[in-house]
Formats: structure tokens, C-alpha cells, sequence
């Protein structure tokens, strides 16, 4: 073990909490609201959960700032509700941020299992639901997305 070494419990023992903070910005000149879960910070950077996930979901009536009306709300709050259930299970994703900006809305999640992440992801998309997904899962061991979402709040 290398000295200094943080120590992380086993995954099915990590103690996560809804603990979210909402922060408003811009990105490319559009205005951006993200939410951050900050009760996940016992696990961040654990060896286990080293793929990001990222979950592009673009709208279909955006108002002039971008940002979803009430109904379309309600679309996407079903949908995070879905990728909840469907990731969620024993511990295999832990979600982490929304984005919106510019149209569209994305869940961030990381996982400890990018091929059971990756099917789930494509059997929802393949769902036909009410809004078109697109995904992305790409190594980051240091959590980087999540450290850089978070210092915005």
C-alpha cells in the first residue's frame, strides 16, 4: 500500500446521501443550471467507480434560454426517474450531476460496471421513450467531470 493512500469501503458500503447544491452559470455564452449531489463525496475517485457517464437528453421545445418548459419538465424528471431504477441497481451507478444548457439536459453517473451500463443505457434508448437518449462512458478514474462540476457551485 502506498503511503497516504486514501482507503474507500467496499462499494455496497459507501454511505450516499441526496445532498444537492444547484449553481447557474454560462457555457459557449448560453446559461447553464447544474445540479451537483455533494453527498456522494465518500465516493469520489473510488478505484471501483472509475468510468463517467455522461446521459444527453435533447429537447424538444427548449425556451429562449434553453431550459425546458413545465411539461417537458415533467418528461425529464420521468426519465431520471428511469435511469435511476435502471442504473441504480446494486450500486452499479452512482448519479452525480444535471446539466442543462443549450437545448438539452445531461445526467452524469459513474459506474463500476461500464458493459452492464453500457447494455441498460442501449435497451432504454432502444425503448423508444418520450425524449431520444445519447450516452457516453469514458474512463475517469479521478473523477475529473464531477470535481470540475462541483468547484462551479
Amino acid at each position: 500500500m502506498k503511503p497516504f493512500q486514501r482507503r474507500y469501503p467496499d462499494k455496497k458500503d459507501l454511505a450516499l446521501q441526496d445532498n444537492w447544491s444547484v449553481s447557474q452559470g454560462t457555457y459557449g455564452g448560453k446559461p447553464l443550471i447544474v445540479r451537483v449531489n455533494r453527498g456522494v463525496e465518500q465516493a469520489v475517485g473510488h478505484p471501483e467507480f472509475d468510468h463517467q457517464v455522461g446521459i444527453a437528453v435533447p429537447l424538444h421545445s427548449p425556451d429562449a434560454n434553453g431550459f425546458p418548459g413545465p411539461d417537458e419538465s415533467g418528461q425529464l424528471d420521468a426519465i431520471e426517474d428511469l435511469l435511476l431504477t435502471s442504473l441504480g441497481a446494486h450500486r452499479q451507478c452512482i448519479f452525480v450531476a444535471a446539466i442543462s444548457t443549450g437545448g438539452m439536459r445531461e445526467f452524469v453517473f459513474y459506474t463500476s460496471e461500464p458493459e452492464a451500463t453500457q447494455k441498460a443505457l442501449a435497451e432504454l434508448e432502444a425503448s423508444g421513450g418520450t425524449h431520444r437518449l445519447q450516452h457516453v462512458i469514458q474512463k475517469d478514474p479521478d473523477w475529473n467531470v464531477y470535481r470540475q462540476l462541483g468547484s462551479s457551485g
